[in-house]
């Protein structure tokens, strides 16, 4: 038995799956591969000397490249300043915040402890679009350090067109082929 694996178009078109030896879909560069996964590229960002100091944009991972999307599994955030606090965001590229939280000053004498945020469900860039991160107050002193993967499209199978047009029943039997001859059919 030959099993025929289609899946349908954002246009409503139904194309063949293309299934890899590790799953389905990853060969063609689905979601949802873990980071050690040997289809999608680990990355890294370290927190840059002197930390930041003010609200510009710093670039977590720059955009990947067409049909790419960057995902951030895990940050490491301190706020070293002993009077200022901030709140801080992770943005799809330079407008759209994806996550956002807040770092209180660091008391007088404190010993320095980082928010170590994890995300099970891995935070998701845009199509070749950076990943950043801001503090949204200046005079704060923020030390980020982050971690992900660059992967496809989420929650999506990759699809691969062909020439070939099938016609399936509503069981889901290949009927004809592309000149309507028949292929197969079922009895019953």
């Amino acid at each position: 038995m030959r099993v025929h694996l289609h899946g349908m178009t954002a246009d409503g078109q139904w194309r063949p799956i293309i299934v890899g030896e590790q799953g389905f879909g990853l060969a063609g560069g689905s979601s949802g591969a873990p980071s050690a996964s040997p289809l999608v590229q680990g990355w890294s960002y370290v927190a840059a000397s002197g930390g930041i100091e003010n609200t510009s944009d710093v670039t977590l991972k720059a955009a990947s490249g067409v049909k790419k999307y960057n995902y951030l599994t895990a940050l490491q955030i301190i706020n070293a300043d002993a009077s200022v606090g901030t709140e801080v965001v992770v943005k799809d590229g330079s407008t759209t915040v994806l996550w956002r939280s807040y770092l209180p000053p660091m008391p007088e004498g404190a010993v320095p402890a980082p928010m170590v945020v994890t995300f099970p469900q891995p935070l998701v860039g845009s199509n070749n679009t950076a990943l950043t991160f801001a503090a949204i107050t200046n005079g704060a002193l923020v030390y980020v350090n982050a971690q992900g993967y660059v992967s496809g499209p989420p929650n999506q199978v990759e699809l691969e067109s062909n020439t070939v047009n099938e016609i399936y029943n509503r069981n889901g039997d290949l009927v004809t082929d592309r000149a309507g001859a028949t292929i197969y059919a079922r009895s019953f």
